[in-house]
């Protein structure tokens, strides 16, 4: 979070009645982007940069929780262990390898629906 943003819990127990507008909002933005670019640049540029603008549109938020979890389970023998490597900012080789397979997986899957992608992301 950037330094300007104010937090506290009370707002943020304030803010969560919002999570899944906000969610709707981009997801309903990605869509659009996909139905714009995908007649210039076809399927498989239009799936990439969708998810490409996906990432950028959260500040990679999920793909930086999913590589923690996955360095985490991965790499730590106790449940402390594990916490503690959640916590660690850097990426290992778990992080790593989890994060490109479900992007991957997305890809695919994304790819597999064809012109019917856009109501996946929406």
């Amino acid at each position: 979070m950037p330094a300007w943003v104010r937090y506290s819990p009370e707002e943020l127990n304030r803010c969560c009645r919002y999570f899944s507008l906000v969610g709707w909002m981009l997801g309903a933005l990605m869509a659009l982007f996909f139905i714009l670019v995908e007649p210039f640049l076809g399927l498989s540029l239009a799936v990439l940069l969708t998810m490409a603008a996906g990432v950028l549109l959260t500040g990679a938020f999920h793909e930086d929780g999913l590589a923690d979890t996955c360095d985490g389970l991965g790499g730590g023998l106790t449940v402390a262990r594990k916490l503690e490597i959640m916590k660690d900012s850097r990426v290992g080789s778990y992080g790593v390898v989890g994060l490109l397979l479900v992007l991957l997986l997305k890809w695919q899957a994304l790819m597999a629906l064809g012109d019917r992608a856009p109501l996946a992301l929406y």
